[in-house]
């Protein structure tokens, strides 16, 4: 009778038992949002860290070369391994940034090969899909081969240097998640264009470039538009740092190096991050200049969205511009909330915030449109 007693009395009724699940519930989803903060956190750190190595390195190869490096050629053409780091070099500012980040394995790829021949495809194929790891942001994705497929306007099977069909074999590439700052420049100075040519001149935009090596030689000449022919037909607005073929040295950025941006986040759709459907994240990391590797500070920053939120806003903004939506598509942002991170001509790196006043952002974007950058 007593241990009958003393067994009822040390035992939990239904009741308790679902009042203590309850609590732990509540005390679990109250702790996990902190955890979550403090890993995003960490990854900001992280982010940030990787974006200050690429910006030092960018800084040693304006040391080693003279001049920071080139943007590439365009779209359709892949780097030429031996075609040194400034205006002969059609690979992207990534690639010619990789001698200076531990990746001189990396840029080596393809030495002593020719364009157009099987030895050269064989080369590219290994430099597809060549990882390295602080060129991606670890709140987005992680430093890996990621799907090539075949895209309208996609070159990936039709590059000038070689006849390599990379959407079958290897069918995958390396993406990076920064970018370089091409342009800004404030909307008073395109308020105050009034010729369509102009104001597209103003704006951001990529191309294909030449068709051949002879040709690149000879678009140095200005075209009708009264425009050389690698801004008339390859690059648009290039009063930013990185811009297509050109390199551009630290005494061309009469802004100052400390209120210039050097590179940044760039925006991407957060459904495409891994599949490689994305319009403007379609190729690899060391293709020529290419929104895939570009920013504009002239259009607005984003944090990651869905590709249909992305899309209703360049169907708005397009339309308020009246414009088409290929020159707003060269966004700044990330997959961080709150703020994308950018890194000045200085080497330092800041976090930016999404709502950051549009005049001052366009304004750090430019090498030397003399603007007072005021927050």
């Amino acid at each position: 009778m007593r241990n009958e007693r003393m067994s009822r009395v040390g035992a939990f009724t239904l009741v308790e038992l679902l009042v203590v699940i309850a609590i732990i519930g509540i005390l679990i989803a109250l702790l996990l949002p902190a955890v979550q903060s403090a890993r995003e956190a960490a990854r900001r750190t992280q982010c940030k860290s990787n974006m200050r190595n690429i910006a030092l390195a960018m800084i040693n190869h304006h040391d080693t070369q003279g001049h920071f490096p080139a943007g590439g050629w365009g779209f359709t053409w892949l780097p030429e391994p031996e075609g040194g780091f400034g205006r002969n070099q059609p690979g992207s500012w990534l690639y010619g940034t990789l001698s200076f980040l531990e990746g001189a394995n990396i840029r080596d790829i393809g030495v002593g090969t020719d364009p157009d021949t099987p030895e050269r495809d064989i080369a590219m194929r290994q430099l597809l899909v060549a990882t390295v790891e602080v060129m991606n942001c670890p709140s987005r994705r992680d430093a890996q081969a990621y799907p090539l497929l075949d895209l309208p306007g996609s070159m990936n099977e039709d590059y000038r240097n070689t006849t390599a069909n990379f959407t079958d074999d290897p069918g995958v590439a390396f993406r990076s998640d920064y970018a370089g700052c091409v342009s800004g420049g404030t909307r008073m100075e395109f308020d105050l264009l009034t010729v369509d040519v102009e104001r597209e001149r103003f704006l951001p935009q990529d191309g294909p470039g030449p068709e051949t090596f002879a040709q690149a030689a000879e678009w140095d000449r200005v075209a009708a538009t009264g425009r050389d022919r690698w801004e008339a037909d390859s690059g648009g607005n290039r009063n930013g740092v990185i811009i297509t073929r050109e390199p551009i040295a630290i005494r061309q950025i009469t802004d100052g190096t400390s209120n210039t941006y050097l590179m940044g986040e760039r925006f991407r759709e957060v459904d495409f991050y891994t599949t490689g459907d994305s319009g403007f994240d379609d190729q690899g990391a060391y293709n020529g200049f290419d929104r895939d590797s570009i920013v504009s500070a002239w259009v607005t920053p984003l944090q990651d969205t869905t590709s249909a939120e992305y899309t209703q806003w360049l169907q708005d903004n397009a339309s308020a511009f009246e414009l088409p939506e290929a020159f707003i598509q060269f966004n700044f942002g990330s997959a961080h909330p709150a703020a994308f991170h950018v890194a000045y001509c200085d080497g330092s790196v800041d976090a930016v915030s999404y709502d950051v006043d549009l005049e001052v952002h366009r304004a750090a974007g430019s090498r030397n449109g003399q603007e007072l950058i005021q927050e």
